[in-house]
Formats: structure tokens, C-alpha cells, sequence
């Protein structure tokens, strides 16, 4: 009998516990204002559907000087105004986020996004490099590597783009980017390995053919690159690089007229280096012997 009071006392302190909790809960999130949020957040999204921006905007605008307390209502405003490509406004929301939600959270993210779209690439590896610390998300690994290939920190973009691959491997860009790293820190083999595997993904993308020729040259596989070369030639968006770099293949090979063939072809394109190498190895006169 004792037993049956003991345990139906542990019971109501348990139900108690649950009580004060919930109690808690509600007294630190109202489920009104949660609510409310919502239901805001739902009408913008209304507006935004109908491709009605400007609507979306005031009715936000005027939830908020409703609901100055409502962070969720300037993180949406900010991603309005990012879409808009009105960073510094939408910064302004995302800090003003941060102010009353106590955290940042995917607002780090977002002010990563504006400074990299701004230029600000030592601030966004601030802002990414916070962010990815708390939150394994591909794109902020991507765009921390991408800013610090901006900042030619080669070795600090493979990192980033390698755990940005760890989280989703079907990225042709984070492979691509990873290569063009590899290969300006000097690691030709690594960078041959990154390349060719975005070439699986993307085996169309000419960008890739390119990066996988000038690798080639740099293993000094002259034969293999103008193979790839050519391949891209008649279709590569910047021509004159490619016929430029065909010659410089050849060059080394030590096939002087394959070389000022394609130089020539590369300046005709407009190529300032094909023009130069032109003039220095081609264009030269024989010079004329001593008068006696």
C-alpha cells in the first residue's frame, strides 16, 4: 500500500515537471506570437507567389512596425531585399535578426552571401567560417572556398571545398573550383584527379576541357593538352586562349612554326599574349652579316 502511494507521488511530480516546463516554454516563445509570424509570413509568401514584390514588401514593412519584436518577419524581408540586390538594406535586417533573436543562426549565412556578392571576401570568410563552425551546410563550405580562392588562400580553399563535396558530392562546380585551386597551389596531380571528376558530372562543360588542358601542360603532357585543346577550339567562348595556348604547347615541344601558326591565329582573335609571342619569337628579321 505504501509502494502504490510512493509511485502515484512520483507520478504528479512528473506530471508537475511537464507542467512548469510547458509553463516555461510558453512564457519565453508565446505560441500567439509564433503563431502570428506564421500566419504573416504565409500572406508575404501569398504576395510573392503572384510575383507581387512590392506588395510583399509593404505588407512586411507594416507587420513589423507591428511586430518590432518578430525576428523571423526581418530575416524574410532581408532575403526580399538579397534577391533584389539590395545588400546593404538587407543587412541591415539581417543584423536587426540577430539583435532579437539572441543568435544569428542562418543569418551568418545570408551576411556571408552579401559580402561575397559585395566583394568583401575577407568578410565573408568571417561570416561563412562562423557559420560552417556550427552548421555542416555544402553551399556555405562553398562560398567560404570560393571567397578564399579570391584571396588566393589556395590551400584554405581546397579544405573548404573538400568538406562542402563531404556533405554533397554531386557539385561539378565544387569539383571544377577545387581543380582550379589544386592546380594554382601547384598540385598538378591532385588537380588532374578534381578536374576529370567534374568532368564525369559535367562532361559538356568547356570550362573543365580547358582547366584539364593548361593541367596537362603543366605535366608537361604537351601532346595530351593540344589534344583537349583542339577539342574546345572552334567553340570556347575566349578562342584567342585556347589557339595561344596550343602554340605554347608547341613551343615547348620545340615546334617553332606549329607555335607562331597558332600564335599568329591567337592574335587575330585578339589575344594581347599570342600578339607578343608573335612579335618576340616570329616576327624577328635574320640579321644581316658585317660588312667587310
Amino acid at each position: 500500500m505504501l509502494l502504490k502511494q510512493i509511485m502515484q507521488n512520483i507520478a504528479a511530480m512528473k506530471q508537475a515537471l511537464l507542467f512548469c516546463l510547458a509553463v516555461s516554454f510558453a512564457l519565453l516563445t508565446p505560441l500567439s506570437d509564433i503563431s502570428a509570424q506564421t500566419r504573416y509570413i504565409k500572406k508575404v509568401d501569398k504576395y510573392l507567389g503572384q510575383n507581387d514584390t512590392a506588395k510583399a514588401l509593404t505588407t512586411l514593412n507594416k507587420y513589423i512596425d507591428k511586430k518590432p519584436e518578430a525576428a523571423q518577419l526581418y530575416l524574410k524581408r532581408a532575403m526580399i531585399k538579397i534577391d533584389q540586390k539590395h545588400y546593404d538594406p538587407a543587412l541591415v535586417d539581417l543584423n536587426s535578426f540577430c539583435s532579437v533573436n539572441k543568435t544569428c543562426g542562418e543569418a551568418e549565412y545570408w551576411k556571408g552571401v552579401i559580402m561575397y556578392k559585395q566583394g568583401n571576401y575577407t568578410g565573408a570568410v568571417e561570416n561563412f567560417g562562423n557559420y560552417s563552425r556550427k552548421f555542416d551546410k555544402a553551399e556555405s563550405w562553398f562560398y567560404l572556398a570560393l571567397s578564399h580562392m579570391w584571396l588566393q588562400n589556395y590551400n584554405l580553399s581546397m579544405y573548404a571545398f573538400t568538406r562542402s563535396l563531404e556533405v554533397d558530392a554531386n557539385q561539378p562546380a565544387a569539383w571544377y573550383n577545387a581543380g582550379v585551386s589544386a592546380y594554382r597551389y601547384g598540385d598538378h596531380t591532385k588537380a588532374d584527379s578534381l578536374l576529370r571528376r567534374a568532368q564525369e558530372l559535367s562532361p559538356e562543360d568547356l570550362d573543365v576541357k580547358m582547366a584539364i588542358g593548361l593541367n596537362l601542360a603543366k605535366q608537361k603532357d604537351f601532346i595530351e593538352s593540344n589534344k583537349v585543346l583542339r577539342s574546345i577550339q572552334d567553340v570556347y567562348s575566349n578562342k584567342g586562349s585556347v589557339l595561344f595556348n596550343i602554340g605554347l604547347n608547341y613551343f615547348h615541344m620545340d615546334e617553332r612554326e606549329h607555335a607562331c601558326e597558332y600564335w599568329s591565329l591567337a592574335a587575330e582573335e585578339g589575344h594581347g599574349q599570342g600578339l607578343t609571342s608573335r612579335k618576340k619569337f616570329c616576327d624577328k628579321k635574320p640579321k644581316k652579316g658585317r660588312k667587310k
